[in-house]
């Protein structure tokens, strides 16, 4: 990274962790690097081994997930990861041409994954074209893939599905919506917005793009309580 760029402390920690790491199994240390980088301590590292041991890998493995979930979890009760995102037509790929590596790729996705914040996110995207170059299109729109959950995340939204120009959000918790101004909407002509039974709102007139989806989930926020 070039010296004239500032990063946080925790996005340097990150970047540096998708440098040096080139093996197979990189995936797995950047994700329990990230997580020591939180603080949450050595909890996949080799001392766990006697933990191992005593209850089984399948258990002992169902553990940590649990264990990774709640310290990804905010007030919504949801980690990024349990948040189902489907977008069709939209592509979002890391080519060989931009990243060689099928190591590096790999780790590049598992750690978009433990991102917590939107402003994470970037700062970790600014250091990935530092070294990489400018994102093509189809990674960039993996950047965004990520946003779309971290939004998710924050309003409470377990579904976010685009096709057939609908946007398409199902909420966990209808607590979460602001039914006054929901209603108000709703009874506008010609307005774009539906609400289905089972907390799923639907959103028409969405073009199949990242930014237009963005744009539409921005605009959404205003029968969110959030």
């Amino acid at each position: 990274v070039p010296a004239e760029k500032i990063l946080s402390g925790v996005a340097h920690e990150r970047l540096q962790v998708l440098q040096d790491l080139n093996d197979l199994g990189a995936g797995f240390k950047v994700a329990s690097m990230d997580l020591e980088i939180r603080g949450a301590g050595n909890l996949l590292g080799s001392e766990q081994s006697g933990q191992i041991a005593s209850v089984g890998l399948e258990l002992y493995t169902q553990m940590v997930d649990r264990a990774v979930k709640k310290l990804l979890q905010t007030e919504s009760g949801l980690a990024p990861e349990d948040i189902q995102v489907r977008l069709d037509h939209i592509e979002q790929s890391i080519p060989e041409s931009y990243i060689h590596s099928s190591s590096h790729r790999l780790s590049l996705y598992k750690a978009l994954g433990t991102l917590p914040t939107k402003e994470e996110l970037w700062e970790f995207r600014n250091g990935v074209e530092d070294r990489f170059g400018i994102l093509p299109e189809s990674v960039l729109n993996i950047f965004r893939n990520a946003e779309v959950r971290l939004w998710g995340q924050l309003h409470g939204v377990e579904k976010i599905e685009h096709e057939k120009n609908r946007l398409r959000i199902q909420v966990k918790d209808a607590s979460r919506l602001n039914h006054e101004k929901l209603v108000g909407w709703l009874c506008e002509q010609e307005t774009p917005l539906s609400y289905i039974p089972e907390n799923t709102l639907d959103y028409k007139n969405v073009p199949p793009e990242m930014n237009a989806i963005l744009k539409s989930l921005k605009i959404l926020e205003q029968v969110f309580t959030v």
